[in-house]
């Protein structure tokens, strides 16, 4: 166990916030070391930027917080959070839709809109980019420019593609930027 603590603590030396895959395993073995209070300090330090990396962090910190994690099985519990959603079956890009992760909101939406269920669309789209999911705020812009399942909204379409483009996806923040170019 000391050499593990050691390996960990030299781990955390080299170390920068916002490296979140780093933080995130030393905060890992700190907890299954017994150090709850280390393993929570390690998983906000690499908890810094928003996106999907964040937010898988932040459900294993909330769970470490609670003292929830049963460290042996880690790995079968956070397969849907790690897992590439796109892979995911419907039934269960839904589970995960449902339990407010905005990634899988988003695939959601877009998987109800190839289905051409707009309404259900642009319900799980508007949840997703309401929790600053770019992708979904910039389909909500398309939905909303192009009148799918809304009634054309130019006003609502510039406001979500305006959000999208602030967004540090610079491939989705580039299209919402044409797109409010389009609908001046």
């Amino acid at each position: 166990m000391n050499e593990l603590r050691g390996f960990v603590e030299t781990l955390r030396d080299y170390t920068a916030p916002g490296d979140w895959q780093s933080n995130l395993f030393a905060g890992i073995v700190y907890f299954a070391l017994g150090d709850k209070d280390e393993a929570v300090n390690c998983v906000e330090y690499g908890n810094i930027e928003p996106g999907y990396e964040r937010e898988i962090s932040g459900v294993i910190l909330t769970q470490m917080k609670q003292g929830n994690i049963d460290v042996a099985n880690l790995q079968g519990k956070l397969r849907m959070l790690f897992e590439d959603i796109n892979s995911l079956p419907f039934d269960e890009v839904k589970k995960l839709a449902e339990m407010g992760r905005a990634v899988a909101q988003n695939n959601l939406g877009a998987m109800y809109y190839v289905k051409q269920d707009y309404a259900e669309a642009l319900k799980w789209y508007r949840k997703a980019a309401e929790q600053g999911n770019a992708s979904a705020q910039y389909y909500l812009g398309y939905m909303y420019e192009n009148g799918n399942g809304v009634p054309k909204n130019l006003h609502e379409a510039r406001k979500w593609y305006q959000k999208a483009a602030e967004q540090e996806n610079e491939y989705i923040a580039n299209s919402a930027k044409e797109a409010l170019k389009r609908i001046k």
